[in-house]
C-alpha cells in the first residue's frame, strides 16, 4: 500500500515537472530575457539523472 501511493505520488510530480517544462519553453519564445529557459535546463537535467 505504501508503494502504491508513493508511485501515485512520483507519477504526480513528473505531471507538474512536464507541465512546468513547457510553461518554460514557451516563457522563453516570449520572453527571451528571463529565467523560465535556466529553469527548463535545469529540469531537463532532473530527467536526464531520472533516466
Amino acid at each position: 500500500m505504501k508503494n502504491k501511493s508513493l508511485i501515485l505520488f512520483m507519477v504526480g510530480i513528473i505531471i507538474i515537472l512536464n507541465g512546468y517544462e513547457l510553461y518554460s519553453k514557451f516563457g522563453y519564445l516570449f520572453y527571451p530575457e528571463s529565467y523560465n529557459y535556466l529553469a527548463s535546463a535545469s529540469t531537463a537535467r532532473l530527467y536526464t539523472s531520472l533516466d
